[in-house]
């Protein structure tokens, strides 16, 4: 569908206003060109102060090491940059739809609809006047809306590339206000381009108000809603405009009650995603308040909560651990963004200055009920010991099959780490990335866990409901236990894995340690081989008889002792790949291979003892490991100390539900 002249000019802009009236008029007496230049002026008067673009506006992708202002003479003649991959169409000739890439990456086409070089089109126009970046933009505008039909009833995830949803509400929110007020005034944009741009408007109107993902409850929903706030507020003048501003504002207040749980974590369950909907709430206030709307109090209560996920979850180096789809986010750089929301808040303040002012939360191990995270600490420095356990629910989208899994940071140093994130493709390391394989969990019969291919889609687990996870947390020991029983590989093979985290905080030889009991149990009567495994961060690594050692540059190190003969994996492709790190410098687009330790047995059932030793130094204690029926002995310097896994003192005993 696309919006015609006669509809626009007769019934999409609000004809109560005298000029836009005679443009409606000029329109039905057949004097298109007139008509045109009546609606032409009237928003370019209407328009005039150009509200918008005093908020704060950011490039949409990133263009490498090349200067903005460079970038933009590139754009000139033909240069685009999406997902980092930079493309110049031959003779400048746009096609919108073309995808460059060697493996037809999606996400290519998908950015490209930001119209980020459209962004920079009109700051270069705003930094110099000069009529050659209003030229480009003219024909660049105009390429698109005559080659973007928007799809009249498809899903928002249909309408590939050009108009899927998420796109529509990106280049409502930032880009289309942005250049429209930029470009205003040039005498390089025809009176027709400005009423095509509008009818396109429609359009987009139409999208996000009859073929949003409001069902999905994720982050796609919140950017649509903000785009058409942003159409409503700033285009007073189209017929539709209080009805797109209302729609957005009941949408937004809807879906940070279903999104965010008490905790503070969003659904989604991913640091990435979590950052991006802080941004958009923000970014929605703001714009409230520049056009004189009252802002609905819930925003910032939620926003508050939200902002607490980064201080809750924060690492010895001030970042968080990367979570789903979601990279190691920073917490100086949002708790700053938070303390100067909150001034008074001191533990904001704590983190944002880098420890060096305010004072730190008046905790250290917490339990994030909803998302079913446990952190374990022995304080707030860098050189604490910090332990992440996963026992929660998998996230609405973006979900990598991680349950139970554990990562460690002490003495300075990234010990045991979540593997991270891939590009959104079909590659291989993409499927390793999102999988079981891939994280310090378990493996059944060699597969792994296999949540998404039963719940993708039922949302009613979600929503304010506290996860399966128990705890004790003392002076002496912190335990945490959490299960798994929804199937591994694609036969979803009927297996109880329960894990048990307990934490030696008085350690010995005065180093805390780690113990952790994992147990297997078939539930269909049939033996299955079982895997333990540990993804290091480093690739120094020895073994002897039950003991692996990783030195790190530090000279810390991190033993793994277990009842069972490790086996290590680095780097490997196939048949399956195992064992990689993500080069962080790359955009997560290329990996490193570092070991994977892991431990199997098989059996109807099996049950592994795990110790996790970090040392500031190569001289950790020696220490053997044995287990038989829940009894776990420790053997250190000839001393033994059992560990009696159905003693009350080893066990859990608090249930999430108990707390307020």
């Amino acid at each position: 569908m696309r919006t015609s002249d006669e509809f626009f000019f007769q019934s999409a802009i609000k004809t109560e206003i005298p000029e836009l009236k005679a443009a409606s008029e000029q329109f039905a007496r057949g004097y298109a060109d007139a008509a045109d230049g009546c609606f032409a002026k009237y928003i370019k008067e209407a328009l005039k102060s150009k509200a918008f673009n005093t908020l704060p506006c950011t490039l949409l992708e990133d263009i490498g090491d090349v200067k903005e202002e460079a970038y933009a003479d590139q754009v000139l003649e033909g240069y685009v940059c999406s997902v980092g991959y930079k493309y110049c169409f031959p003779g400048g000739v746009m096609d919108w739809t073309h995808n460059p890439t060697y493996n037809n990456y999606n996400e290519f086409s998908f950015h490209l609809q930001y119209h980020n070089e459209l962004l920079v089109l009109a700051r270069a126009y705003e930094r110099t006047a000069d009529e050659k970046y209003a030229v480009r933009f003219n024909y660049m505008i105009n390429t698109w809306i005559d080659q973007a039909e928007c799809p009249e009833d498809e899903s928002g995830f249909g309408g590939q590339p050009l108009w899927r949803s998420l796109e529509a509400g990106v280049r409502m929110a930032s880009t289309w206000p942005y250049m429209i007020n930029a470009f205003l005034n040039s005498p390089s944009v025809p009176d027709r381009t400005w009423v095509k741009i509008f009818r396109s408007i429609c359009d987009h109107g139409h999208r996000l108000t009859k073929n949003n993902t409001r069902n999905t409850h994720n982050n796609w929903i919140i950017t649509e809603m903000r785009g058409l706030l942003t159409m409503g507020l700033n285009f007073p003048f189209m017929a539709s405009a209080d009805y797109w501003t209302e729609y957005a504002l009941t949408c937004l207040k809807e879906e940070i009650a279903l999104q965010i749980y008490p905790d503070g974590m969003q659904i989604e369950l991913t640091t990435r995603y979590h950052s991006g909907i802080i941004a958009n709430y923000q970014k929605a206030e703001a714009l409230l308040r520049l056009y004189g709307r009252r802002v609905p109090e819930k925003f910032d209560r939620y926003i508050r909560c939200m902002y607490s996920m980064y201080t809750q979850l924060c690492r010895p180096d001030l970042y968080t651990p990367a979570l789903n789809d979601g990279t190691e986010a920073d917490v100086v750089r949002y708790t700053g963004n938070a303390w100067k929301r909150y001034p008074d808040d001191e533990s904001f303040r704590y983190f944002a200055t880098k420890r060096a002012e305010g004072t730190p939360p008046d905790y250290l191990s917490s339990i994030l009920p909803y998302a079913g995270f446990a952190v374990m600490r022995t304080g707030w420095g860098a050189d604490a010991i910090w332990a992440f356990f996963d026992a929660g629910l998998e996230g609405v989208t973006h979900i990598h099959e991680d349950k139970l899994a554990f990562q460690l940071s002490a003495y300075g140093c990234n010990m045991l780490a979540d593997t991270g994130t891939y590009a959104y493709d079909t590659s291989d390391m993409r499927k390793y990335v999102i999988g079981t394989r891939s994280h310090s969990t378990g493996l059944v019969d060699g597969c792994g866990q296999n949540r998404i291919a039963r719940h993708f889609g039922n949302l009613d687990r979600y929503h304010q409901k506290k996860v399966d996870l128990t705890f004790t947390f003392t002076d002496e020991l912190e335990i945490v236990q959490g299960s798994y029983d929804q199937g591994y590989g694609s036969d979803f093979i009927d297996v109880t894995h329960t894990r048990r985290v307990i934490f030696f905080k008085k350690g010995l030889d005065s180093l805390p340690f780690f113990l952790i009991y994992d147990t297997f149990a078939s539930n269909d009567e049939q033996e299955h081989l079982y895997e333990v495994s540990f993804q290091m961060c480093e690739q120094k690594i020895s073994a002897c008889g039950h003991r692996t050692e990783t030195a790190f540059e530090n000279n810390s190190t991190l033993s793994l002792i277990s009842d069972a003969y490790p086996k290590i994996t680095i780097g490997q492709y196939a048949p399956e790949f195992m064992g990689w790190q993500p080069i962080h410098a790359s955009g997560d687009h290329e990996h490193l291979p570092v070991p994977m330790v892991s431990y199997s047995k098989k059996g109807m059932t099996a049950e592994f003892a795990t110790v996790v030793f970090p040392a500031p130094t190569a001289e950790a204690p020696s220490v053997a490991v044995a287990v038989q029926e829940g009894k776990i002995t420790l053997t250190v310097g000839g001393k033994e100390i059992v560990c009696d896994m159905k003693d009350e003192k080893y066990m859990p005993k608090t249930t999430v539900d108990e707390i307020k």
